[in-house]
């Protein structure tokens, strides 16, 4: 089973919570999409799924909206987003996460390089929070698309910062954070810019990436090889980095063996 919707289902918090226990000790689950939205699932159950997150490389698709997750759980996640390499959506629509929450995921968005599309719409966050989530994707250069609507923020606060990071920022194409169905023509004008970009281009604006935060740690090498295309790595650097790892590597295939 790689799919698992348990929608509106009154799982109820300690209902989630023991399941993502159990999937912490869960080796062998293929489980990519969990859909787990308004089944009062609160700070206690969002610790679980924040501990698997922290090791799963396999899921990619994680829906929590219309929950009651507060700022507890919301910083839970965030720990997790800043060491998960494999989550591609998220959506926390909906729940009770306010500055506290939202400044800690800011932190997090700034080290997680797998985030396609992020919902946070619909939470009790402040201008405080926003503007800091904004500037964070001046440093994320994952995310495709964010909506942080419906929170607790005047449209006009929020234009001049995120035109500015729209500005810096080479994959974000779709950010909803207006009830209205028109944005600023300089914003519409970023945007498209985003949209249109060669994916070479959105590549070279992306790097460097830290090697931690690679996304496919299995492509080490190969991911190495582009950055040291992009910025002249001298000769003798790429065979000392390339060769330490290739030592870790069989270091750890012969442990395994003894």
């Amino acid at each position: 089973m790689t799919t698992l919707n348990l929608r509106n289902s009154e799982v109820g918090d300690h209902g989630a919570y023991q399941m993502f226990v159990s999937l912490q000790f869960n080796l062998f689950s293929k489980l990519t999409k969990v859909t787990l939205s308004e089944n009062h699932v609160g700070n206690k159950a969002v610790a679980a799924i924040a501990a698997v997150l922290k090791c799963n490389r396999i899921m990619k698709y994680l829906d929590l909206k219309v929950n009651s997750i507060g700022d507890e759980g919301a910083i839970c996640l965030a720990e997790a987003l800043e060491v998960n390499s494999t989550l591609e959506n998220l959506d926390l629509s909906g729940n009770w996460i306010a500055d506290k929450g939202a400044n800690r995921i800011a932190t997090a968005l700034t080290r997680n390089y797998s985030l396609v599309t992020f919902f946070l719409s619909k939470n009790r966050i402040t201008e405080e929070g926003i503007l800091n989530v904004i500037r964070a994707l001046k440093r994320n250069q994952g995310l495709e698309e964010i909506n942080i609507r419906d929170n607790f923020f005047m449209e006009r606060t929020v234009v001049h910062t995120l035109n500015a990071t729209l500005k810096v920022n080479a994959s974000l194409t779709k950010v909803d954070f207006t009830q209205f169905t028109t944005t600023s023509n300089e914003t519409r004008e970023l945007l498209s810019i985003n949209t249109n970009y060669m994916p070479w281009r959105r590549m070279a604006k992306a790097w460097p990436k830290t090697h931690f935060l690679l996304p496919n740690k299995d492509n080490e090498i190969e991911c190495l090889l582009i950055i040291f295309a992009l910025y002249s790595i001298p000769k003798e650097i790429k065979i000392a980095i390339i060769r330490t790892i290739i030592l870790t590597k069989l270091t750890n295939k012969i442990a395994q063996f003894k």
